[in-house]
Parts: C-alpha cells; structure tokens; sequence
C-alpha cells in the first residue's frame, strides 16, 4: 500500500509507527495528566507479541491483540499506582517506569538480552499500518467530540471545577493510562513484525524524545496534532539528507520556534484560526438563538428538535424528596493541630435560603469544601435528603444534585461563556454523543442559552472567550453553570466578593427568585450582612470553626455573642 513512497516506504512506515506512539501520549495530555510511559508501553506491546509468535507459533493478530491489552492493563495498574501524584512528579515517575522496563527486557533470557530477538515474521502488511492509524485517529475525533472528550478538556483546565461538575477524575485517569497502553501496545507488536528484529536500545529514552517533540510540535491539545507532528518532525528532515550533521540543531530549533510562537502547535494554530472565524459566525447567530428561546417554531433544526435530544439523557425532575436537603452532623475538620471545623451541625432545609456568616478564618470556606467533597471531614456525617453522602468525593456529590459555586472565580478559559454552562449538566447526561452523533454541546446549547438569559446575559457575550467579559458578567455565568445541573441545594462561595453594592443586591435578587421558581435550597457565604438580612431566611454563624448562633437574620444579627465575634462590637 505504501510502495508509491519508493525509496521513502520504510520511512513512512516508521513515520505511521511514531504516530500511533504520538496518539497514545495525546490522550493522557489532553486531560493535562503529564505523564510519559508510552516507551514502555510499545516495549511491552513488541516483546510479548513477539515471544508469542516466535516462541509459541501464536497467530498474528492474536499475539497483536494480546500484546496491546498486556500493555492496556500495565497502563491501568499503573495510572492507579500514581493516582496521586502529578506534574513534575508524574512525568518522572513514568520516564523510570520506561527505563526500569528496557533494563529488564535487557537481562532477561526470553527476550533475548542486550542482543534482542531476531527473526520475527514479517507479518505486519503496510494495509495493517495504515487501517490501525485511521481507526485511532477516528477514535481520537469521536472522543474528542463526545462527553468523554469534554470531561478530559475540562479536567486539563481545572481538575477541581470538573469533579464538582460531576467527572470522575480518578476514574478518567486510570482508564486514559489503559487506553494509552492499549494503542502503544499495539504499536509497538505492529513495529516488531514489521521490521522483523527488535533490540532493547529500540526503547531507549531517544525514542520518547522523538515522540514527545513530536506531539509538541504537531499540538499537545488537537486530535489532528501527532499527525502533523509525524509528518514535520520524523519525515520532513529525512527529505534533507544531505544536512544529517545538521539534523539534531534544526529539530531543536524548530521547537524553539514552536514553542515561542504556537505554543499549541502547528494544528493547534491552523485550529485557532478557524475558531477564530467561527467564532465571529457564532456572535453573529447568537442574538438569533435568543430570539428562538421563546418561539416554539423555531427550536427544529437540521439535525432535529434541542429538546427531542434531550429528552434521550436522564433529566431529573425536581421532586419532593424526604428529609431536609442537607444535614450536617457533628462535622469536624482538622489541618494538623488546627480544628477548622469542630462538630458542627445543622440542617436546610428544602427551598430554604440559609446565610452563612462568620469573621474571616472561621472556617466557612472549609465547610463549603466539605460540603462539596472537595475536602474530607476528620469526624461527621453528611447526608442530602436522608441519603449519606460521600466523603471527599466531589462528583459523588454532584450526582446528588448539590451544586456550587467558588470564592475565587473558577471558569473554563478554552471555553466559550455559552460552553462553560453546558458543561455544568455533565451530571445529567448518561451517553458519549446525542442524537444523530450530535457533540455534547450541540446537545445543551440551548439549554444553556436560556439559563444564561434567566441570569441575564446579554446574547452577545455567549460565544466570547470567557477572559474578555466584565467581572461581573463572569460570576453569572459561574451561578449558570451550577444551575445547569438542576441542583437542589446550591452552595455561593461569597458570590459578589468584589461587586459594587448595587450588583451585589442585583445578584442576591437574582439567585433568590430562581431559587423560588425552582424550589432550590440555597447555602451562601457572604460578608455584607444588609444583604443577608435581606433574602436570608436563615443565618448560622460561624467562629473558630465553631457554631456560635443559628436563627433568623434579626435574631441572629442582634445576638451579642455574633456581634463581638463578627462585627467587632461590644
């Protein structure tokens, strides 16, 4: 299939190998895990498919197959061995886990030693090559288009934001590990029956350099990256041969360029300027979709009704449930010798909105971690509605319909306003694609647009780099975002922290009214008490991570013990 490349075939065989290994490095760096095991995967996947092909006369694809699944379960094994380590850690740990790999195959008798296996059948066909590399690249554009896809790019920006939202990090990581392995693995079978001999030094760190340039240069991020990268990096300096001794000096120059320049690579770039048009096409429909929410004629498209799809995903209905929607029971949470928290409880209850007070440090950012999952309490219970929730598992918790926003603003920065709220209802979507293949956000476009018009958006900010709106306009979308998920109890880490008085009374206005349309139980923390003693039903105090009153807002503010701890005043 390859013999048109003349002279250049086993080039473009190779140059088909290396590809493979890059696709395999792009799904762990596009949910932003740092991690580099891909070389002991492809030795993994070519030794053993090897042994059982010259050893044991095991049939081809058998031993392919074999080979990439043993790699595929050494990558789950170890993703679940370094779950908790990341960046500069990580990228170690796994660059050892190769070298440690080639040493072994290096000293052992089966595999042949320093001296490697000769003599391997010659099966892999250039057909063999090509049909592997078109099926992942295909996986790779599926995936990148479906909910899985989204949940990577989502946790590469922020892992944190995206468990609250309802991806399962830990989960995700290892099974990105096991679908690395698995395409490396395979890889690597296809690289020893091709060439017919291996040798340990075929998995030697040069290698991994080579791929890692690879994927830099072609685009850390898009699917379409390890294939431009092959195509620049392993074959456009084998075209000038004449300037071998220069070879090592213009591939490093060449990612200086890169990554000085197009930090995201050459398809990275290509990319950002077809978003770049796009774009400008989104703005100029976007007062169209608004026009659209409420025109019932208008919501057919191509591809279907919005809603019709919808409706192929479980959407929760918000029905009365039993028990309040939170309670928090002797609730302890300790930093060392420092009690953050200590036994602390109470209850909301359902469409209750309850204010959260207390002097800086006395632990009501902790609590709303603790609440959330995204920290562990020492001591106590949780329970959402009579039901336990899950300690220190922040997308457990979303799966309970608890949604929150953060102190600080937390919003996706490759992602449009109008994505970032579409991503807030992962919780709710059970399948990869939507109808007809639709991608995820095509599928909760329209939703979104309509909650970010309950928050009052204007249209013209929906399809705009989050980076580029006002402040203000951010922390909407940070409240629409966790709307999306059709919460019953919403958490506000100080919401309006930063907003003049006039915004912060429009903002608290805001929540209330949907919490009273939706009958959603709102927690929020806030500093101004005029606020507080305006929409709060509810107020608890807090000081020293201790509960110091719980009552209504005029009670409460007047008590003496809140007024010395909070206000300062005797």
């Amino acid at each position: 299939m390859l013999t048109w490349l003349g002279s250049y075939h086993y080039l473009g065989s190779t140059a088909i190998i290396m590809c493979l290994l890059g696709y395999s490095t792009y799904v762990l760096l596009r949910a932003g895990i740092f991690a580099v095991p891909q070389i002991a995967y492809f030795c993994i996947g070519a030794y053993l498919s090897t042994i059982l092909t010259v050893d044991h006369e095991v049939n081809f694809y058998v031993a392919i197959a074999t080979g990439g699944l043993a790699a595929a379960a050494c990558g789950a094994t170890l993703g679940w061995l370094l779950r908790s380590v990341s960046g500069i850690y990580l990228a170690i740990a796994t660059i050892a886990f190769g070298e440690v790999t080639r040493v072994i195959v290096r000293n052992l008798d089966v595999t042949g030693g320093p001296s490697g296996i000769l003599g391997i059948p010659r099966a892999a066909q250039d057909w063999h090559l090509v049909l592997t590399l078109a099926v992942v690249i295909i996986a790779c554009a599926v995936l990148a288009k479906s909910r899985y896809g989204v949940a990577m790019d989502a946790l590469r920006q922020d892992q944190l934001v995206a468990e609250h939202l309802g991806i399962a990090a830990r989960l995700m990581r290892i099974q990105l590990f096991a679908l690395s392995g698995l395409i490396a693995g395979i890889a690597g079978g296809l690289f020893a029956h091709f060439r017919g001999f291996i040798i340990p030094n075929d998995f030697a760190l040069p290698v991994l350099l080579s791929v890692l340039a690879l994927v830099v240069v072609g685009g850390l991020y898009g699917f379409t990256g390890p294939l431009v990268g092959a195509v620049v990096v392993h074959t456009l300096p084998e075209l000038f041969a004449d300037l071998e001794e220069y070879r090592e000096i213009m591939l490093g120059a060449m990612l200086a360029i890169i990554i000085l320049f197009a930090p995201r690579g050459v398809s990275g770039l290509v990319e950002s300027l077809v978003a770049e048009v796009r774009g400008r096409q989104r703005r100029a429909r976007s007062a169209a979709v608004a026009s659209a929410i409420h025109e019932p004629a208008a919501a057919e498209t191509p591809s279907g009704d919005p809603r019709r799809a919808r409706d192929d995903v479980r959407v929760p209905s918000q029905q009365v449930e039993p028990g309040p929607a939170l309670a928090v029971r002797d609730v302890t949470k300790r930093f060392g010798g420092l009690a953050a928290l200590s036994n602390v409880s109470f209850d909301i209850r359902k469409g209750e909105f309850l204010g959260l007070i207390g002097p800086n440090g006395s632990g009501k950012s902790t609590l709303i971690n603790v609440v959330s999952g995204a920290l562990e309490p020492t001591s106590g219970t949780l329970e959402a509605h009579g039901r336990r929730l899950s300690l220190g598992r922040p997308e457990k918790t979303a799966d309970e319909r608890i949604g929150r926003t953060f102190q600080g603003i937390r919003l996706f920065t490759d992602f449009t306003a109008i994505e970032n709220v579409a991503l807030g209802a992962y919780c709710r979507h059970q399948r990869w694609t939507g109808s007809g293949g639709a991608g995820y956000f095509a599928i909760w476009r329209r939703e979104a647009a309509e909650v970010l018009e309950l928050v009052r958006v204007p249209a013209s900010m929906w399809s705009r780099d989050v980076t580029t709106l006002p402040y203000g306009i951010q922390r909407r979308i940070e409240i629409a975002r966790a709307l999306m998920g059709h919460p019953h109890l919403l958490m506000l880490d100080e919401p309006t922290a930063g907003m003049a008085e006039d915004e912060t009374q429009e903002i608290f206005a805001l929540v209330s009214e949907v919490a009273r349309e939706r009958d959603i139980s709102v927690l929020a923390v806030e500093h101004d008490v005029p606020v507080m003693r305006t929409y709060c039903d509810r107020v608890v105090v807090l000081n020293f991570g201790q509960l110091i009153a719980d009552g209504s807002p005029e009670v409460v503010l007047r008590d003496r013990t809140v007024v010395e701890a909070y206000l300062g005043q005797s």
